[in-house]
């Protein structure tokens, strides 16, 4: 399997992202805090290899007038990653699917 795109939602920095294509290779780039850290955990949250806290959860954006984002302290009711892998030849006829698999991870608060 290889996975060639993820989603993202309601994940630490990153509220909304809708597409990420995963190609080879793929570079991660940005300023510190920028979210690289948070997609590659993101992942593993995917692969079942990270279990997530609190703190992971995205601040909702404030709409009251004279607070900036985020001092309302309150976060997102649901997380969630979805991943859509490649498969191969043998991986499709094992399995008995189609040449690609969609797997999603989800945790509500």
């Amino acid at each position: 399997m290889k996975l060639t795109r993820i989603a993202i939602e309601g994940f630490r920095s990153i509220a909304d992202l809708p597409e990420l294509g995963i190609g080879a290779p793929t570079l991660l780039t940005g300023h510190n805090d920028a979210g690289k850290s948070s997609i590659l955990d993101a992942i593993r949250f995917l692969l079942n290899d990270y279990a997530l806290l609190e703190r992971d959860r995205t601040y909702v954006a404030n709409q009251e007038e004279g607070l900036e984002e985020n001092q309302s302290g309150r976060r997102v009711p649901q997380s969630w990653v979805e991943g859509v892998f490649a498969l191969s030849e043998v991986e499709q006829t094992e399995l008995g699917l189609g040449d690609r698999c969609e797997v999603a991870s989800s945790a509500w608060w």
